[in-house]
């Protein structure tokens, strides 16, 4: 039989994510403020210094918004998680360990989400186009990727952090795709790459932004997407289940 403490605990879940629909609005309000503020921006009669300052500054913000939305969302879907697995008794023999076990089952949950990875936003990206930071996206028209090209999630992992890939960047020597930050970080003096078996030393400045690597890993992203929905609808319809039989 599930605990009572375990009862209380699935009940102030689903009391949380019964509100889950506005944990985000917040950010949304603030990104509709960043971007009419940059079109007002844009029409001052400044120098462009002091442009490129408040532009500086709108995309952190922006970019910070969306990795706020990415710990919501991670949270939401973790908490989800570990609710069901209580509902089907996963915490029954825990005891007077429930809360621990509880709580470290919602932190792991938490970190299989991944990383934040904000730089395919489109706002963010409008923004920045709209400082003049990069040039307009045009469907990453020159880059196709072939039959061989693996896209697959264990493929797109960063040699290094051995976690997905972050703004993806090639190195030129050999042509192993690392994290922007984990590999500034390893190879600011030269190194051997990182990957098994590779000999070719390599520096910060040996490396390129790897347009491939950031296409396929929006497919990647996109699969998972569908395949936590497929997943989240399942859920529902045993959840459903659940409460029919024990709420006839």
């Amino acid at each position: 039989m599930t605990s009572d403490v375990a009862r209380i605990a699935t009940s102030t879940c689903d009391k949380l994510l019964a509100k889950k629909d506005t944990f985000g609005d917040q950010c949304d309000a603030v990104r509709a403020e960043l971007e009419n503020f940059a079109k007002t921006c844009q029409k001052l009669d400044v120098s462009d210094a002091a442009k490129k300052k408040a532009f500086d500054a709108m995309i952190k913000a922006m970019a910070s918004t969306f990795e706020t939305t990415h710990a919501i969302n991670a949270f939401v879907k973790a908490l989800e998680k570990v609710r069901n697995d209580a509902r089907r008794g996963a915490f029954d023999n825990a005891g007077d360990e429930f809360p621990k076990a509880f709580r470290d089952a919602l932190d792991a949950a938490v970190e299989s989400y991944g990383e934040p990875d904000v730089d395919d936003e489109p706002p963010l990206k409008k923004l920045r186009e709209a400082a003049g930071f990069e040039k307009a996206d045009d469907e990453d028209e020159d880059v196709v990727l072939d039959d061989t090209h693996d896209t697959s999630e264990a493929a797109l992992t960063c040699p290094i952090s051995t976690g997905l890939l972050v703004q993806p960047m090639k190195a030129r020597p050999c042509g192993h795709v690392y994290s922007a930050a984990s590999a500034k970080a390893y190879f600011k003096s030269s190194k051997k790459c990182a990957v098994f078996g590779c000999d070719k030393m390599l520096k910060w400045s040996d490396f390129v932004k790897d347009k491939a690597s950031e296409i396929a890993l929006r497919e990647a992203r996109k699969r998972r997407e569908r395949t936590q929905r497929s997943q989240a609808e399942e859920i529902d319809d045993e959840d459903d289940e659940w409460v029919s039989v024990y709420n006839p």
